[in-house]
């Protein structure tokens, strides 16, 4: 019952947090990505 009545702020907690925590790691591999062309030229 608990579960059930917290479900929706649980999916909106999930709604904001995901994408945020998947932009950061995008960043960081666009940043790890840069980092390895440079030094191999």
């Amino acid at each position: 019952m608990a579960l059930f009545l917290a479900s929706p702020f649980i999916g909106l907690f999930y709604a904001v947090l995901l994408p945020g925590k998947l932009f950061q790691l995008a960043m960081n591999e666009r940043k790890a990505g840069l980092d390895s062309s440079q030094t191999i030229q």
